[in-house]
């Protein structure tokens, strides 16, 4: 990790325990300025009441980063918001390194942290959260766990907003690791982005099946992942490039041709995926790259997509599927 070494931290978490009684002169002894250290003393003096081994722990963490001020800052916002949700005994060794990483690098990670205090109580219980986990099934897995039998789509819904947001929490801490290759981050955000789309299309499947009446026909719905996506290569502000296609026969949903089913799921699908929550938008999600770009249907066969592209499609369109990859449905 970019972190103190063990003996720098020892260090400071001795200073921390004694600002006031010769502390202040430790921490310069570790380059640490002045300004940050009258902000350590500041967050020690008002938040004392609160259990003070998570905040050294954070503080250490913090201190070796370049924007420790800010994070430092962010983190005193954080427990004045906090509240009792800022009050954990126990955690996992890795949630000071998590915290510190997006008090210092994420302004919108650090407001959903205040919005939502209880946040750090599913961040500390998460296990291993630094370890790299690049396979689909890990987060497909972790997100259906807190899947409860009959429960409501809309709290379901809530759930992988929340769940999305604790992974991009983890995932922004191992970037902070100048040791992590960034392959890793791209391949962990494009496998979580899958999961996401995988569940959100289940959902979606299920919405419709109830509502049409149809579920005793599976749908053949294939969602596929662009540029990026498609590469493994998306960071946390890339867009996500999707195509629909579905089956070539001519079976029906009910009253619904193939075409018009799969367009309404393709729908229902983006809007799951787009709509904004407490927690912010899972993605934006770009369709336009598809078969006569945004004037062309949603969904198209698998058939005639590729009549489209050896008929009419340009020379971009035809060199867009060697990035193609299946990321959900059929």
């Amino acid at each position: 990790m970019i972190f103190h070494n063990k003996k720098s931290s020892k260090v400071i978490h001795n200073a921390l325990e004694t600002l006031g009684n010769g502390g202040e002169d430790l921490l310069r002894t570790t380059g640490i300025s002045g300004g940050v250290i009258q902000e350590i003393h500041r967050i020690l003096n008002i938040y004392s009441y609160k259990p003070p081994q998570l905040i050294y722990d954070i503080i250490v963490s913090t201190l070796s980063i370049h924007a420790s001020q800010n994070a430092l800052l962010r983190l005193e916002r954080y427990l004045e918001t906090a509240g009792k949700d800022a009050i954990i005994h126990s955690y996992n060794p890795g949630l000071p390194d998590i915290l510190a990483a997006i008090f210092a690098m994420s302004g919108a990670l650090s407001g959903r942290l205040n919005s939502d205090g209880t946040l750090l109580g599913d961040l500390a219980d998460l296990e291993n959260p630094l370890v790299f986990f690049p396979d689909k099934g890990y987060y497909m897995n972790h997100i259906k766990s807190i899947f409860k039998p009959g429960e409501l789509i809309t709290e379901t819904v809530k759930k992988i907003h929340r769940l999305h947001t604790i992974h991009l929490m983890r995932i922004c801490a191992r970037n902070s690791d100048s040791g992590v290759p960034i392959t890793e981050i791209s391949i962990e955000l494009s496998s979580l982005a899958e999961a996401v789309i995988e569940v959100c299309l289940e959902i979606a499947a299920r919405e419709l099946y109830e509502r049409t009446g149809t579920a005793s026909r599976p749908h053949t719905l294939a969602v596929f992942g662009l540029g990026k996506l498609g590469g493994r290569e998306l960071n946390v502000s890339s867009d996500v490039d999707l195509i629909y296609l579905c089956s070539d026969h001519e079976a029906t949903w009910g009253n619904y041709d193939s075409i018009t089913f799969h367009t309404m799921l393709a729908e229902h699908l983006t809007r799951l995926l787009t709509e904004a929550t407490a927690q912010g938008a899972l993605y934006r999600v770009d369709t336009r790259l598809r078969a006569d770009g945004a004037s062309g249907p949603l969904v198209r066969s698998g058939k005639d997509y590729f009549r489209y592209l050896e008929l009419r499609g340009a020379g971009w369109e035809r060199q867009m599927p060697l990035k193609a990859r299946p990321v959900a449905g059929d």
